[in-house]
C-alpha cells in the first residue's frame, strides 16, 4: 500500500512568514495538510504526518520521522512570502531534476494552478533540507503569497484549503495511476439495501415514539406540580 508523508511547514515558535493581515503560514498549511490527509484516506492512501498540532519540529526530526516511517513520497507543505506585495504564483520545489520528485512535482503544480486559477510559478531546484536529507522523492510546494492580500484573503478561506489539497491528490493519484475514489466517508446516504432501508425507517419510529412518550411524561409532571401549587393557594 502506499504511504504518503505530509510535512506541514513550520509550528510552534516558528510561525512561518506572516501576512499582510497578520495571518500565519503555519496555521494555513497545517489546515492544508489536514485536507490532504483527509482525501488520502478516502482514496484508501496511509498517511505520516510530521505534526498535526501547533508545535515546533526542527528539519532533523522531520526528515528522521519520513524516513523511519519509510514513506513512498513526502510533500512539504508551505505558503510564500516575498517583500513584492504583487508576487501571486505558486511554485513546486525539487531537490534535483530526472527523477521521481519532478514527475510528481509537475502533476500536483499542473493540478493547483488549474484548481485555484493563479499564476504558475513552475517547478524549480533548489537545496532545501527537507528534500535533500529524505530518503523517498520529495517535493516542497508553495500554496501562494500570503504577503500578497488577495492571496491571504484567499489562503484563509476553507474553500481555498480544500481545492489545494484536492488538487495535490489528484497529482499523487495521477502520479500513481489511480482513480479517485468521490464517495464521500461516512456518507449518510441511504443504502440502495431494501432491509437496511427499513431498520433505518424503524429505528427513526422507535425514536420518534420514545420521544412522545417523554413529551407526555414532562406534560404529566407539570400538571401535577400545577395541581399541588393550585392546592396549596387555596
Amino acid at each position: 500500500m502506499i504511504k504518503v508523508g505530509i510535512d506541514p511547514g513550520h509550528g510552534g515558535s516558528d510561525s512561518g512568514a506572516v501576512g499582510v493581515r497578520g495571518y500565519r503560514e503555519k496555521d494555513i498549511v497545517l489546515s492544508i495538510a489536514k485536507e490532504v490527509e483527509s482525501h488520502l484516506k478516502q482514496n484508501s492512501i496511509k498517511t505520516v504526518m510530521t505534526r498535526t498540532e501547533d508545535k515546533y519540529v526542527s528539519l532533523n526530526e522531520r526528515t528522521r520521522i519520513l524516513n523511519d516511517s519509510k514513506v513512498d513520497i513526502c510533500l512539504s507543505i508551505h505558503a510564500n512570502a516575498s517583500t513584492n506585495r504583487d508576487a501571486d504564483y505558486i511554485s513546486t520545489f525539487i531537490y534535483t531534476a530526472r527523477g521521481e520528485a519532478e514527475s510528481l512535482a509537475y502533476l500536483i503544480q499542473k493540478e493547483m494552478v488549474n484548481e485555484l486559477g493563479w499564476q504558475d510559478g513552475g517547478v524549480r531546484i533548489k537545496n532545501l533540507h527537507i528534500l535533500r536529507e529524505t530518503n523517498m522523492p520529495a517535493i516542497l510546494l508553495e500554496c501562494g503569497f500570503i504577503t500578497n492580500l488577495k492571496q491571504e484573503r484567499k489562503l484563509i478561506q476553507q474553500d481555498t484549503k480544500k481545492n489545494l489539497a484536492k488538487a495535490m491528490v489528484a497529482g499523487i493519484l495521477s502520479h500513481y495511476n489511480l482513480a479517485q475514489n468521490t464517495k464521500p466517508q461516512n456518507s449518510d446516504l441511504p443504502s440502495n439495501n431494501k432491509d437496511e432501508i427499513n431498520q433505518k425507517i424503524k429505528e427513526f419510529e422507535n425514536n420518534l415514539l420514545n420521544k412522545k412518550r417523554e413529551t407526555a411524561e414532562k406534560n404529566e409532571t407539570i400538571k401535577r406540580i400545577l395541581n399541588l401549587a393550585e392546592k396549596s393557594l387555596q
